[in-house]
């Protein structure tokens, strides 16, 4: 009974006081008669505090006030602040279904005093594209363990129909997994497929198995990766590319190459940059110059010019 009592009040000290909320001997008796049922004598509550103090080396910090004694009770597992960004990171994910959201957030809250979780309740939202019967957390969780133990992962791939149900394509995969890698609110796979580096979206990986060993070691350049598999499409070819791009542009090149993207200023065009980078020439690249509108002009490949004008065309015809 005493070891029982004793982790009730221990769990009381968690619950209800952290660095700057105390909680008193009063209190302590009256939580646990509401939700124990227990009556303990303020002395029985004392000795228990000094046990937990010094037999259990249990940070109980005790502050003599002017009419009452305040017990504190602290371990900073996480700062309020990595807290906030744990919960909003994990907010922002549309990849995350609201139920295994609900689950991950109070899980994250537990580690906080009460008076903490209501400060940081309130967490960003964005609508999930999850359903609560997919488990892309379970498929991360076996992928993750496939990377770190250096075995093979296989699995079936989905692809979504027009019942808006993600349908099996009837291939199978069985891949050397290197690294989970998040882009655009998606989670992805890089691994290697018969010698060739490739990704596969986590939210289609149907049925993940962990297989045997594969003993394949390397890591993969996720700074190179991303600028050869453009926005995650696979490389057609890879090649010096150079663009004219309007400086109002220059926030969302940086956010897309990186600090480290080659650009000068265009001395026939001073409101304008040329940026030269070499990339992967893939549709997710010409996508994303269309995607800039008037703002950019490809110069140089001019099979990628072509590529772009002929996308422009048909384009237009849709219209026509």
């Amino acid at each position: 009974m005493k070891s029982q009592r004793i982790f009730l009040i221990l769990d009381i000290f968690r619950r209800k006081t952290n660095a700057n909320t105390g909680i008193k001997i009063k209190e302590i008796q009256d939580i646990l008669e509401i939700e124990e049922n227990l009556q303990v004598s303020r002395m029985t509550i004392t000795n228990d505090i000094l046990f937990l103090q010094e037999s259990m080396k249990q940070p109980i910090l005790k502050k003599m006030g002017a009419h009452n004694t305040a017990y504190y009770y602290f371990i900073p597992y996480l700062k309020n602040n990595e807290v906030r960004i744990l919960l909003d990171s994990l907010g922002a994910n549309k990849f995350v279904s609201d139920r295994d959201k609900k689950k991950l957030a109070d899980d994250l809250l537990g580690l906080v005093a009460e008076e903490d979780q209501r400060k940081l309740r309130n967490m960003v939202k964005t609508n999930s594209l999850a359903e609560d019967g997919e488990d892309i957390l379970y498929t991360l969780k076996k992928v993750q363990e496939a990377i770190e133990e250096e075995r093979f992962v296989a699995f079936e791939y989905g692809k979504y129909g027009m019942d808006k149900k993600l349908h099996l394509t009837g291939k199978s995969y069985k891949v050397v997994p290197k690294e989970v890698y998040y882009f655009n609110d998606r989670y992805y796979l890089i691994a290697y497929k018969d010698g060739e580096l490739r990704n596969f979206r986590i939210d289609r990986i149907l049925g993940v198995r962990v297989e045997e060993f594969h003993y394949q070691v390397g890591k993969v350049d996720l700074g190179k990766y991303d600028l050869i598999h453009f926005d995650m499409f696979g490389a057609e070819e890879i090649d010096v590319i150079q663009l004219r791009v309007s400086n109002y542009l220059l926030d969302s090149v940086v956010e897309r190459f990186g600090k480290k993207v080659n650009v000068k200023p265009e001395l026939n065009h001073p409101e304008c940059f040329v940026l030269t980078e070499k990339v992967g020439i893939n549709q997710g690249l010409i996508r994303w110059i269309l995607k800039q509108g008037k703002g950019i002009k490809v110069l140089s490949p001019e099979k990628l010019r072509d590529r772009v004008m002929n996308e422009i065309k048909q384009m237009i015809e849709l219209y026509e």
